[in-house]
């Protein structure tokens, strides 16, 4: 019986289109290699579950939901929900404000801390790894280049409901 012919894809496709293809596919690796990191240090701490600790740690004072909300790019009910798991993992609490009873606060705990500084660490060290094909010098064009498209698509997204952190960068 003759073998089938092996489909391949077309050879020829439009730019923009493979750079939506390898940005895709560049994120969902970086987010596989992200994951096995942490499974393998045992940190049970999901990418978003991380990102929403990085934020809290950042804020000057205690953030509520909705400030943090505001600073990631995840939906506002999904960082509630991430809160809430955080919370009876023992990693945030979240306290009445005292001046606006209406409004809560949200504050990493011991715990909380401790993990998030670990998986930082963790992840940091893995992460030279997966960077290491680039030189500092295209890993800051990258970081330019991927800024510019994130600030352009951010309103398109989110009109004006985000703020994100405009990180400064340490070069070397």
């Amino acid at each position: 019986m003759p073998k089938k012919p092996a489909v391949t894809p077309s050879p020829t496709i439009d730019l923009d289109w493979y750079l939506r293809i390898l940005l895709f596919q560049s994120s969902h690796l970086l987010t596989k290699l992200w994951s096995r990191w942490l499974k393998k240090k045992k940190i049970n701490l999901s990418g978003e579950a991380f990102a929403i600790l990085h934020e809290i740690n950042n804020f000057n004072g205690l953030p509520t939901p909705y400030s943090i909300a505001k600073s990631v790019i995840f939906e506002p009910a999904a960082v509630s929900a991430m809160i809430g798991r955080l919370e009876n993992q023992g990693l945030v609490t979240k306290h009445k404000d005292l001046k606006e009873k209406h409004m809560v606060r949200v504050e990493l705990t011991q715990n909380g801390r401790d993990l998030f500084e670990n998986a930082r660490q963790d992840i940091e060290a893995a992460g030279h790894d997966s960077m290491e094909c680039l030189t500092d010098i295209e890993k800051e064009f990258l970081a330019n280049i991927l800024l510019k498209l994130r600030d352009h698509l951010l309103p398109q997204v989110y009109k004006q409901s985000k703020i994100l952190v405009e990180y400064k960068i340490n070069l070397k």
